[in-house]
């Protein structure tokens, strides 16, 4: 998947080539075992339990645009380990509802979500004394991280995959006019968004069509937030990104990277990837 306008601007044929070149994963084999065991959680939601006797939980979120549904290889890796999976579409992604497709509010709200969703499966699973991590994909990062920051002790760990964290300046709209429609008019279609034809199968929750103006300037926010308050994260973080990403330029990941203060951080790069690295099939 690309953003078309800035695929036109400042993508080069090579990068695209690479885009394309790469074998795509047929995740549709695999679905979550359990689906929507909470009955006062009203969006639509995902377990995968451990092979044997848990070690830990995963809390999984996806990117805007997905749903979790998509990363149900990933949650089957994880539960092979030991580690059960738990995760929820945002609002108006995948099968949750929402009063628009494509538009989950603000991050806040989100983050919001997460933890109600969060307590409410260690309170039904009594999940309590084992170790909590996070993990996710380019928006879902946010939340993760900022989830992290603001309560230190609610993961043990958190991994970030091609994290959308800062502002690069590689979105090609009038960054003004971004934040008027924003702040006014979150809902407006801002950018419009483009899945090409490159896997051998349908997806139907995948959404297409436009990003909203909200979207924009909530990451705008919370680029500036994560930039001065990086003191505040005391989890230790994993970070992986694809050197041929054309939506996060690996450039930008490396240096939020190196404003991670805390020594217990480790990140790698698959030089050959591109930006949605669990659907690579070689990785």
């Amino acid at each position: 998947d690309r953003i078309v306008g800035r695929a036109k601007l400042q993508v080069s044929p090579q990068d695209l080539k690479n885009v394309i070149s790469r074998p795509i994963y047929n995740y549709l084999q695999h679905k979550f075992p359990e689906e929507n065991f909470l009955p006062k959680f009203d969006l639509h939601h995902y377990r995968y339990p451990a092979k044997d006797k848990p070690e830990g939980i995963v809390f999984f979120f996806h990117d805007q645009s997905k749903h979790c549904g998509k990363y149900a290889h990933v949650a089957e890796y994880f539960a092979d380990r030991g580690l059960e999976v738990f995760g929820f579409d945002l609002p108006g992604h995948g099968k949750s509802t929402g009063k628009l497709r494509g538009y989950f509010g603000t991050f806040k709200e989100v983050e919001q979500i997460s933890k109600l969703f969060i307590e409410m499966v260690m309170t039904k699973f009594g999940y309590q004394d084992l170790p909590k991590f996070g993990a996710g994909i380019c928006t879902g990062c946010v939340t993760i991280l900022s989830l992290a920051m603001n309560n230190p002790n609610l993961f043990n760990g958190i991994s970030l995959t091609n994290p959308i964290l800062q502002n690069d300046g590689s979105v090609p709209i009038n960054h003004r006019l971004v934040r008027f429609l924003g702040k006014y008019m979150p809902t407006l279609p801002a950018l419009s968004v483009d899945f090409p034809s490159l896997q051998p199968f349908h997806d139907p929750l995948l959404l297409e069509g436009w990003l909203r103006a909200g979207l924009f300037i909530e990451l705008d926010n919370y680029s500036y937030y994560f930039k001065n308050n990086m003191a505040k994260l005391k989890t230790p973080v994993f970070i992986a990104y694809g050197g041929n990403d054309i939506i996060v330029q690996p450039s930008s990941t490396k240096e939020f990277i190196d404003k991670i203060e805390i020594e217990d951080k480790f990140s790698i790069c698959y030089d050959e990837c591109n930006h949605d690295i669990y659907a690579d099939a070689e990785f």
